[in-house]
């Protein structure tokens, strides 16, 4: 501030009292406006501190209240996880609930009554395996046998899928099922054929007999064969048959009639319209060798029937007729008076 103090007096002699006093009092009056504008300003920078202290704490409670609301948000996100975690824990507690759902609807469907059954599941017999009943046929190797080419061609998948074997007995090959869309031709087949052994050196077979090294007798050396030739020529009696044609309507066998040993024997043939009776007499009657054999033929339209009293024939069905024209039959003697008749016979 400006001074009104007016610094020309006393410039020079003495000064008055009067002049002094009112210089005093104008110090005074400064002074006392001094002292004013100092606590003023005193005054003034202590409510200038006093603000500045209290922004300041008014700053320190901002950033506190950041800090906190900052703990805030992060417990909050904390929250959030923990309830993103719970809800998964859900997830997992209803997906394991689905699984417990299924496996009792499985147990369920284990039944008795689903057993063994079309869709069902298969059952075990006594010693714990599955039945073969309930095995697909084409898990099975199978062996088919079929009489002919015909039933091998008439198969189906029904009884055989590839890889089984079918035997066939006319032929007594065996076959290998390759293709069973074919089975009803040879393409659907592949026979069985046997392998090549690998050759063998003698020394190296075990088992083999032992080699001859020493023969007892006399060594005579090649011979000539071609005599036996004439010795032992077969004659026309021994190689053609002899016929004994009757034709009445009833005969009695004689031991001509059987062929034994070195005897030839004949061809009995009958032929009558009339029914014809044939006698096998009994060995104390005609002697003809227990083995011999006696052939007839019924040439006639007539019915041939054979017996004989004290002689047993043996037959089919006790048959002891000849079943038609041309038809043969054979009469073998089991023993003494025990003969056998085979052929095409009726009552």
């Amino acid at each position: 501030m400006a001074s009104s103090i007016d610094d020309t007096k006393p410039t020079a002699g003495a000064a008055t009292t009067a002049s002094v006093r009112t210089q005093f009092a104008t110090a005074k009056s400064e002074i006392t406006a001094l002292q004013t504008a100092v606590t003023s300003a005193a005054a003034a920078a202590a409510a200038a501190a006093a603000a500045a202290g209290t922004a300041e704490t008014d700053a320190q409670t901002g950033i506190t209240n950041a800090a906190t609301a900052q703990a805030a948000a992060v417990a909050a996100q904390s929250t959030a996880n923990d309830a993103e975690t719970h809800a998964q824990t859900g997830i997992t507690n209803a997906a394991a609930a689905s699984m417990e759902a299924a496996t009792a609807q499985t147990t369920a469907n284990t039944t008795n009554t689903s057993r063994g059954t079309a869709n069902g599941i298969a059952t075990l017999d006594a010693n714990a395996l599955v039945p073969i009943t309930q095995i697909p046929p084409a898990a099975l190797e199978r062996l088919v046998i079929v009489a002919n080419q015909s039933a091998l061609y008439a198969l189906t998948t029904t009884t055989v899928q590839n890889g089984d074997t079918v035997k066939q007995t006319d032929t007594d090959e065996m076959w290998f099922v390759i293709d069973q869309t074919n089975l009803n031709s040879a393409s659907g087949y592949a026979v069985y054929t046997a392998g090549t052994a690998a050759a063998v050196a003698w020394s190296g077979i075990t088992g083999k007999p032992t080699a001859v090294t020493n023969l007892s007798g006399t060594n005579t050396g090649d011979q000539d064969l071609s005599a036996l030739a004439t010795t032992a020529a077969l004659t026309a009696a021994s190689v053609t048959t002899n016929i004994n044609a009757q034709t009445g309507t009833a005969y009695t066998f004689a031991a001509t009639d059987a062929t034994y040993d070195s005897h030839p024997g004949k061809l009995c043939t009958f032929n009558n319209a009339a029914a014809i009776a044939v006698t096998i007499p009994t060995n104390a009657a005609v002697a003809i060798p227990v083995g011999s054999r006696i052939d007839c033929i019924q040439d006639g339209a007539g019915k041939v029937t054979f017996g004989g009293a004290g002689v047993t024939i043996n037959s089919q069905a006790g048959n002891k007729a000849i079943a038609a024209q041309y038809v043969a039959v054979t009469l073998i003697k089991e023993a003494t008076d025990t003969w056998y008749l085979i052929g095409s016979l009726v009552a």
